[in-house]
């Protein structure tokens, strides 16, 4: 049986409808990637992902296995990179604020 993940989003527009987003999980792989590649074409742009074993090492040369490789339509891949850098700001922030030390209290005089 399929497992299906449903979430509603709405899109950035004002006064716009919400859609129903249905994602069938069934068949998803996960696996932990140290490594990428990306290349593109005119047409689409490829994502290679990889795990890198010999990380640290100070070989010449890199043994990398590929595991898997993601081909996307152009405005697909900025959408991904959109959603990149505004992850990573948002994580940003969320760290500087965890770090921030607390003003000192003020002498009154």
């Amino acid at each position: 049986m399929a497992k299906e993940e449903t979430k509603t989003e709405t899109t950035g527009t004002p006064g716009a409808q919400q859609r129903r987003l249905r994602m069938d999980t069934a068949q998803m792989k996960s696996a932990y990637c140290n490594f990428f590649a990306a290349q593109d074409n005119p047409n689409e742009v490829v994502l290679n992902f990889g795990f890198n074993q010999g990380l640290g090492s100070t070989q010449q040369e890199l043994q990398v296995q590929l595991l898997q490789q993601v081909i996307l339509h152009p405005v697909t891949a900025r959408q991904v990179k959109d959603a990149l850098v505004s992850l990573f700001e948002k994580r940003d922030a969320r760290r500087t604020r965890a770090t921030a030390q607390p003003d000192s209290p003020k002498k009154l005089n």
